[in-house]
């Protein structure tokens, strides 16, 4: 059975879901931005330094993932700005734009060859 990769591991559902898989006895990849002490207790092997919305974020992952053996990648980490529209700058909707949507693609594509068919990719978006 192939590993686990989960992004924004380190709270929230994304710490639930290497919760559960690691009890399940799964091998997971943490990728986040900084660690917490409740994800290092799960005994997943975690990347810090994963902050999707900055250039250089996928290679960093990518890096980490290069050799990993992959069945289900989950892509959960998100950023939500909690202005209105209408006093949102265009720099926080395009930083939403890019961690939200762009970068999950762009994370399986620089994987793509740790996900051969059959392989499942779990994109969730958070209200």
């Amino acid at each position: 059975m192939g590993g686990v990769v989960i992004t924004g591991a380190n709270r929230g559902i994304g710490y639930e879901l290497a919760r559960h898989y690691r009890r399940q006895g799964r091998h997971v990849i943490a990728l986040c931005r900084t660690m917490s002490c409740d994800l290092a207790a799960t005994g997943a092997r975690i990347v810090e330094g994963i902050d999707l919305g900055n250039d250089g974020a996928i290679q960093k992952a990518a890096s980490a993932l290069q050799d990993a053996e992959i069945d289900l990648l989950v892509n959960n980490a998100g950023f939500r700005s909690f202005e209105s529209l209408g006093e949102m700058s265009a720099s926080r909707i395009e930083q939403q734009i890019t961690v939200n949507a762009i970068a999950p693609l762009m994370l399986v594509d620089a994987h793509k060859t740790g996900l051969p068919g059959g392989k499942i990719v779990m994109n969730l978006v958070a209200r």
